[in-house]
C-alpha cells in the first residue's frame, strides 16, 4: 500500500509509514494522514528535506533512526499522541531552530534521539508522564539554556543523556524530586546542586 502527498509516494503497511518510492524527497515534506508509525530509518539521511516537518494527528510512534541526518530541516511539529521516540529519531537534525515542544503523552525518549540538535533554543521542557530517558539523547544540544524535567517517576535516565555542551555552567536544571535530583547528576558527571532546583 502507498499514499501519494506532494508528488511523493510512501510506503504504508498497517499503518506503519517505512519509507518512499523512488529518489529521496527534496524540500517540505508532506507526511500522509492515516498513520500511526514513522518506520526504522524511514527517511535516514534525507539532507535534503527542507523546512518544518509537520508529524501528523494519529501518530503514536516515532521510529528508530527515521529522520536521522536530515539535516536541513528548521522546523518539527510532534502531535500531542505522540508516547514514543526512538533511539535517534532526529539526531544530526542540526538545523532545527524553532522551541522543541515535546507532547504531554510522551512516555519514552530513546538514546540519541536528539543527538546534535545544536540549535535548538531556549528551554528544553520534558513532560510529565517521561519514564525513559536514553543515552546521549540531547547530547550536543547547545542551544538549549535550561531544563525542565517534569516527571517523579524517570525508572531509566541513560548516560550523559544531557551532555549539552562543554561549559555547562550556563544550563540551570528545575526537576520534580530529590531522586531526579541524583540521578540526573550521577549520569550527567556530577552537575553541581547550585544549578539544580528541587
Amino acid at each position: 500500500v502507498y499514499a501519494v502527498t506532494n508528488y511523493m509516494k510512501f510506503n504504508i503497511a498497517a499503518g506503519v509509514l517505512t519509507g518512499y518510492t523512488g529518489s529521496a524527497p527534496k524540500g517540505n515534506i508532506t507526511l500522509p494522514s492515516g498513520i500511526t508509525k514513522i518506520g526504522t530509518g524511514a527517511f535516514i539521511d534525507c539532507a535534503e528535506l527542507t523546512g518544518e516537518l509537520v508529524i501528523p494527528n494519529g501518530v503514536t510512534e516515532i521510529g528508530y533512526n527515521s529522520f536521522k541526518g536530515c539535516s536541513n530541516l528548521t522546523g518539527l511539529v510532534i502531535p500531542d499522541g505522540v508516547t514514543k521516540i526512538d533511539a535517534g529519531a532526529f539526531s544530526g537534525c542540526e538545523q532545527l531552530r524553532d522551541n522543541l515542544r515535546l507532547p504531554s503523552a510522551l512516555t519514552y525518549i530513546g538514546g540519541f534521539a536528539f543527538y546534535e540538535c545544536k540549535n535548538l533554543p531556549g528551554e528544553l521542557d520534558l513532560p510529565a508522564n517521561i519514564t525513559f530517558i536514553g543515552d546521549k539523547a540531547f547530547s550536543g544540544c547547545k542551544g538549549f539554556t535550561s531544563v525542565m524535567i517534569r516527571s517523579g517517576n524517570i525508572a531509566t535516565m541513560g548516560n550523559l543523556s544531557f551532555d549539552l555542551k562543554s561549559d555547562m555552567n550556563d544550563v540551570h536544571f528545575t526537576v520534580k524530586t530529590d531522586g531526579v535530583k541524583t540521578l540526573l547528576k550521577s549520569k550527567n558527571g556530577g552537575i553541581p546542586d547550585t544549578q539544580i532546583t528541587v
